[in-house]
């Protein structure tokens, strides 16, 4: 019985072959060819996703959370000791053998504990190195062994239409690989603070990303890392084939500040950037670039000889075909490094060399430019202006004098009362025409025994000005 029976299962399974090469047999050869090729793309899915899997972390983050009791009278009152709670989930691609992880800001902001785990299931608690808001970037370390940390792609030669893969944790579920393609390039606009819009340049692409999927690598077919998975524009909260990621280059640079000095320290130009009439790129046959507006005076593109009305096309080998890309061709630029700057004036192609400063230093050569000046004893920085602000930002027509536009913390005028924004008409009853008369008079002022200063202030409660005088006694 039980030979039978091995018999008939013998010819079943025999049958079944056959069917299948008869199956085969009967697909046409055209057919055949595009199936080839269909198995050779999952073959490259396949070796994409096995050379990232092992690099991609998922990550917890857990806060302190207070437990609370209402009373009889429905009044909350603290019960019992603080305790973790996990508070958000993310992902996160291993970086470097020596541990540090990259993820975005958003994943570990605000977290009393972080928590990575690894492809191979081993759970580490991570310290924060360091974060940048701008960029939504942040570095974690983990102090582990037999790391396989991810190799990076060139971002800059991604073109729309490529293969992408999005590698993650989507709503938690670990290891999680998802295909698209590149869907756009330098995409903006996607809301934050005005100073980091400014610096968004997203790669866009339909390849699924969802909530948890944040910080985990956007990677080409080789498996290299292009981009930083970091949102998506959906109506619901998930995915619409509408994902971003930042850059790879982008990351890459943030990431080897973070480590080397804790923080990110991004070059400055000296010049206001404007976009560039689609007439006048015709006109220059070229793809893009980027109009310069006024040079500030000793700063690095003054030194360097480029003027107001010249058109960049290219940054230190990063083409400017948008503003964001300009700033962030510039931020990338290491203070105190040069870069080749490929530019026309007219008609006339040019390069230039030029060395970037540290972006505060720059800040603060703006202001001096405009003759700002630290008056030391008080601790305040003075410009010259007319003008004050209201609540609502509108700007008033107001007395000349001097607007206060820093405050440190500690000085005496801040301990007077001055804020940022007030506008110094006078000292003693006397005007004040130049920060220069302003901080002679402080210098030979008694402040033992108190000097009285004029000023004008935004008045909150009704959006005007409100005149007044501040005693300084040292």
């Amino acid at each position: 019985m039980t030979s039978m029976r091995t018999m008939v299962l013998g010819a079943a399974a025999g049958l079944c072959l056959s069917t299948m090469a008869l199956a085969q047999d009967t697909i046409p050869p055209e057919r055949q060819a595009d199936i080839a090729f269909a198995r050779s793309l999952s073959g490259a899915f396949k070796h994409a996703a096995e050379h990232i899997e092992p690099s991609v972390v998922h990550i917890t983050s857990r806060r302190l959370v207070q437990p609370v009791r209402r009373d009889r009278f429905g009044r909350e009152y603290q019960s019992g000791e603080p305790s973790l709670r996990n508070a958000g989930l993310g992902s996160g691609v291993i970086a470097d053998e020596r541990g540090y992880v990259l993820t975005n800001n958003h994943v570990i902001q605000n977290a009393d504990e972080l928590v990575v785990r690894l492809a191979d299931g081993r759970e580490y608690p991570a310290q924060t190195i360091g974060a940048d808001p701008l960029t939504d970037l942040a570095v974690l370390k983990i102090d582990a062994m037999d790391l396989t940390p991810a190799s990076f792609g060139d971002s800059e030669a991604l073109e729309v239409g490529e293969w992408v893969l999005a590698a993650g944790s989507p709503f938690g579920f670990a290891n999680s690989i998802t295909a698209g393609i590149v869907s756009a390039k330098g995409r903006g606009g996607l809301g934050g603070d005005e100073e980091s819009r400014i610096f968004q340049e997203f790669i866009q692409t339909d390849a699924a990303i969802n909530p948890g999927n944040s910080g985990g690598p956007l990677v080409d077919l080789l498996g290299n890392v292009v981009g930083v998975n970091t949102a998506i524009a959906s109506r619901t909260g998930s995915n619409a084939g509408l994902g971003f990621a930042i850059p790879g280059d982008i990351a890459q640079r943030v990431l080897e500040q973070i480590i080397d000095a804790g923080r990110v320290n991004r070059g400055w130009l000296g010049v206001a950037i404007n976009e560039l009439e689609p007439e006048r790129a015709i006109e220059l046959g070229i793809e893009g670039g980027i109009v310069l507006g006024p040079v500030v005076e000793g700063s690095p593109a003054d030194v360097a000889g480029l003027v107001e009305g010249d058109v960049v096309t290219s940054f230190a080998g990063r083409a400017t075909t948008s503003p964001a890309r300009l700033r962030n061709a510039i931020a990338l630029t290491g203070p105190g490094s040069s870069a080749k700057v490929t530019y026309w004036r007219g008609d006339d192609e040019g390069t230039a060399e030029v060395r970037v400063i540290d972006r505060a230093a720059g800040q603060w050569l703006t202001l001096a430019s405009r003759g700002a000046l630290m008056i030391e004893r008080l601790g305040l920085v003075v410009i010259p202006d007319q003008i004050v602000l209201t609540k609502d930002g509108r700007r008033n027509a107001g007395p000349s004098g001097l607007a206060v536009i820093e405050v440190d913390p500690g000085g005496i005028g801040a301990a007077a009362g001055f804020q940022a924004g007030d506008l110094i008409t006078g000292i003693e009853g006397d005007t004040v025409d130049t920060p220069q008369d302003f901080e002679r008079s402080i210098r030979l002022a008694d402040l033992a025994r108190g000097v009285r200063i004029n000023l004008v202030r935004a008045n909150a409660r009704n959006n005007g000005i409100m005149r007044g005088y501040i005693d300084v006694v040292e």
